[in-house]
């Protein structure tokens, strides 16, 4: 079953529109972004971080601070299929 459904999933997502494909890996990195700083403040703390609606504030700038970063580094301007060196030199960029 699990087969079925990843090659489903994988023929839907190559059949979208280019732009569809980058909205979504835009999306799904700005959700990235923001579990990693929750998880950060999690395990810095040793508990589950609870935030407050200021530290909620914050940990929302942290993907709205680097997804148009990466739009301007070219990082969703080619839907890539593998991680070429002119592609990895562009991720090192944006994300120091």
């Amino acid at each position: 079953m699990p087969s079925r459904l990843t090659s489903r999933l994988s023929r839907r997502l190559t059949g979208m529109e280019r732009s569809l494909k980058q909205g979504v890996m835009m999306a799904v990195d700005g959700v990235s972004l923001l579990f990693a700083v929750w998880a950060a403040y999690s395990l810095r703390l040793g508990v589950w971080f609870m935030p407050s609606v200021e530290q909620l504030w914050l940990m929302v700038a942290a993907p709205a601070l680097s997804v148009p970063i990466f739009v301007r580094l070219g990082l969703y301007r080619a839907v890539v299929r593998y991680m070429g060196e002119h592609a990895l030199w562009a991720v090192t960029k944006a994300v120091g």
